[in-house]
C-alpha cells in the first residue's frame, strides 16, 4: 500500500536530511517522498536534489514562494499513494510510526488519523519532557467539530489521511485567501464538518522541533492569524468556540500591553465583541475602545464570560 509523504521546506538545509532520515528508516517499502521547496533561498534545493540521485523514492520539486498551505497542496496532486503523510521539513518521526499509525487507522475505520508527540525545546531532540497532549479518541460529527472549536488538536507532522480525502472535499486553505499559520486548523474542523472520522493516537510517535524558546514576538505574530481562522470555523459557535475566542484574545491583549501595542487589536475589536458578547455589553467595551485603550483593557477583564 503506497503511502506518499508530503514534506513542504523552505530553507531548511541545516535539517531537512535529518527528517528525511527518520523517514526513509520507517521500514516502510511502498513510500515516496515529495518535498516541494517554497522558493528557498539558502542550499536547501541542491542539497535535495543531490539526496534524490541517490534514493529513487525521493521527489524534489520547486514552487516560488507561497507558503506551507500551497507548498503541502501542489505536492499532493503529484502524490500517487493510497495515503498521504505529512510532515515539516525539520521534525523527526519515532521508529515504525508509519505501521503502527495505518494498522491503527484502518482499525478504526478512519479518514485520518494523528498520532501524540514531543515538543523539543531549543533544539534539543533528546529532550522528551513535553507532549502534546494528544487523547486516544474517535472524532467525528457535531461533538468532534465542538471539540475542534475549543482547540485545535493535531500536530499537522503526525498526520496520516486517505488521499481520496483531498479528491472529495478540497485542498488547504491558501494564503493569502486566508491567514497563514494556522490553515491546517481550519481545513481540519472543515473536514470534521463534512463527514470525516478522526482517531486521535496517544502513542508519541513524533519530534517537533522547536529552534529556540517561544518569544513575546512569535506569539503576538500568530495570534492574530488563530483569532482570524477562529470567525472560519464551520458548525455551531457554541461555549468551546466563545472560550477559545476569549482566551485566545485575553492573551493577545496581555502581550500588546506588555508591548505597547494595544492598537493592533484595532481591526479585530469589532468582531471579537459582536461574537463573545451581548450587544449592550458589546456597545460599551466598543465606546471604552474608542475613549481609552486602557479603560477598554479594565472592562475587558471585569466582563469576561467564558472563562476555561
Amino acid at each position: 500500500m503506497l503511502i506518499s509523504v508530503i514534506i513542504p521546506t523552505y530553507n531548511s538545509a541545516l535539517y531537512i536530511e535529518d527528517t528525511l532520515n527518520s523517514v526513509f528508516g520507517q521500514g516502510w517499502n511502498d513510500l515516496e517522498v515529495i518535498v516541494m521547496d517554497d522558493g528557498s533561498t539558502d542550499n536547501t534545493l541542491s542539497l535535495l536534489r543531490s539526496l534524490a540521485e541517490k534514493e529513487s523514492r525521493l521527489h524534489v520539486f520547486q514552487q516560488p514562494n507561497g507558503k506551507p498551505a500551497k507548498a503541502r497542496n501542489n505536492a499532493i496532486r503529484k502524490a500517487k499513494g493510497e495515503w498521504i503523510a505529512f510532515i515539516d521539513s525539520d521534525d523527526i518521526w519515532l521508529p515504525r510510526k508509519l505501521d503502527y499509525q495505518l494498522a491503527e487507522t484502518i482499525k478504526y475505520n478512519a479518514d485520518l488519523s494523528f498520532t501524540n508527540g514531543y515538543v523539543c525545546l531549543n533544539n534539543n531532540m533528546e529532550l522528551r519532557d513535553h507532549l502534546f497532549m494528544v487523547e486516544q479518541r474517535i472524532y467525528e460529527g457535531e461533538e468532534g467539530v465542538q471539540l475542534f472549536h475549543q482547540q485545535n488538536r493535531i500536530p499537522t507532522s503526525s498526520v496520516l489521511v486517505k488521499a481520496e480525502v483531498f479528491r472529495n472535499y478540497g485542498y488547504m486553505p491558501e494564503y493569502p485567501e486566508y491567514p497563514m499559520y494556522c490553515e491546517d486548523y481550519l481545513f481540519w474542523t472543515r473536514l470534521l464538518n463534512k463527514g470525516c472520522r478522526f482517531i486521535g493516537l496517544e502513542k508519541p510517535l513524533l519530534l517537533y522541533r522547536v529552534h529556540s524558546e517561544s518569544t513575546i514576538g512569535d506569539e503576538i505574530r500568530l495570534l492574530p492569524p488563530l483569532i482570524q481562522v477562529l470567525f472560519l470555523l464551520p458548525g455551531v459557535r457554541a461555549i468551546q468556540w466563545k472560550q477559545h475566542l476569549e482566551k485566545t484574545t485575553q492573551r493577545y491583549i496581555e502581550l500588546l500591553t506588555e508591548r505597547n501595542q494595544m492598537s493592533d487589536l484595532g481591526p479585530l475589536v469589532s468582531p471579537i465583541l459582536r461574537s463573545l458578547y451581548a450587544s449592550w455589553k458589546a456597545t460599551l467595551l466598543s465606546v471604552a475602545w474608542t475613549i481609552s485603550n486602557r479603560l477598554f483593557v479594565s472592562l475587558f477583564w471585569r466582563m469576561r464570560e467564558y472563562k476555561s
